[in-house]
């Protein structure tokens, strides 16, 4: 193992091939010492020797933290094929293998996101090399396989207030750092007084919330007189979206999800709970208000807390958009769910659309 840390160190700091000798002649041949053949050489031994990938992948660690000291820097390109090893390692280790992932990773894409131009426009426009993805991929296999990593992140904040581009705030690094875990919601469904208090875990965008949602919160999962009306999912769709498998299927749905402020208090009577959507009734399609509605593209995290309630609020409007999406998760290894701790009775679902009001 320090044979080819060895080889792996010298590449990686100067890009050049590096000596020779039995142990890195036998792993990468006689022929190669460049980087890539360095990388490929170390993760096969890892591969190889699960005894001893904790401490080889603990070791990237102090590679990549060497950059900014070393009389030549290597690149981030450099930087995000090291990164990508490591995370290529997570993927095939154990948990508690995997949390000797280099967090240096987190600083690297720290350092290039504060490079982006001050200057919104600008920064629309700024592109980062093919090493920061390759930093993003790594970060991604790390933070999808545990909530605890996700929320204990020492650079969450800081990642989070630098990613000021439209492009990276929906962006496999923006979407997975506001990801919600054991997180509260209340779901109500006003025109049928249907109610749900539920903690949602590991979705990554309203895409995967709104299938969950659907399929959680139906005749079948829930009584029938307390079901939200729709159709139950094929169980091959089922399977793709609990990542059980990856067939080319397609989900739909009639329902139109909006925040607390969604609320239209002028369609509710007078002692009736019930209420309506804004801008459903609207002939003048230009005219209807979406200003509260809840799309696809967005994520869990900007779903707003209703402060009179104390927790995120989705109203459920049955007989909308009709909408079509595959159910893959954009993250494989974050399991993303619903569980419902609570079914409300029609007077409790009344008295909190009388608290949005």
């Amino acid at each position: 193992m320090d044979a080819l840390f060895a080889n792996l160190e010298h590449a990686f700091l100067t890009g050049e091939p590096w000596g020779s000798g039995p142990a890195v002649d036998d792993a990468i041949g006689a022929d190669g010492r460049a980087l890539d053949d360095a990388i490929g050489a170390y993760f096969q031994h890892a591969k190889a020797t699960p005894a001893e990938r904790a401490a080889m992948l603990g070791r990237l660690d102090s590679l990549l933290r060497a950059r900014p000291s070393a009389a030549r820097p290597p690149s981030i390109d450099r930087c995000g094929a090291i990164a990508l090893l490591a995370g290529a390692l997570v993927e095939i280790s154990e948990e508690s293998v995997g949390e000797s992932f280099p967090k240096a990773v987190f600083d690297l894409l720290l350092t290039e996101l504060q490079s982006l131009p001050s200057d919104p426009e600008a920064a629309e426009e700024f592109e980062f090399s093919e090493g920061y993805y390759l930093l993003e991929r790594a970060a991604m296999a790390y933070l999808s396989r545990s909530a605890t990593r996700r929320a204990s992140l020492p650079q969450r904040d800081a990642l989070r207030q630098n990613l000021r581009r439209y492009g990276e705030r929906y962006g496999f690094l923006g979407k997975m750092l506001h990801v919600l875990d054991d997180e509260p919601f209340l779901v109500l469904d006003a025109e049928n007084r249907r109610g749900f208090r539920l903690r949602a875990f590991g979705i990554a965008d309203n895409f995967q919330l709104h299938a969950l949602l659907r399929e959680a919160l139906t005749a079948g999962p829930i009584p029938a007189g307390h079901a939200i009306p729709g159709e139950p999912f094929p169980a091959e769709a089922s399977a793709v979206l609990h990542g059980r498998s990856s067939t080319d299927v397609s989900i739909g749905s009639n329902w139109q999800l909006s925040t607390w402020r969604g609320l239209d208090p002028s369609s509710r009577s007078e002692g009736d709970g019930r209420g309506e959507m804004r801008g459903l009734r609207t002939k003048d399609a230009e005219k209807i208000d979406t200003s509260a509605w809840i799309w696809n593209e967005g994520f869990p995290a900007e779903i707003p807390l209703c402060a009179p309630l104390g927790v995120r609020v989705i109203l459920i409007h049955v007989g909308g958009i009709h909408r079509s999406w595959h159910p893959h998760r954009i993250f494989d290894a974050m399991d993303g769910r619903v569980v419902v701790d609570a079914i409300l009775e029609p007077e409790d679902v009344d008295a909190a659309l009388a608290a949005l009001s």
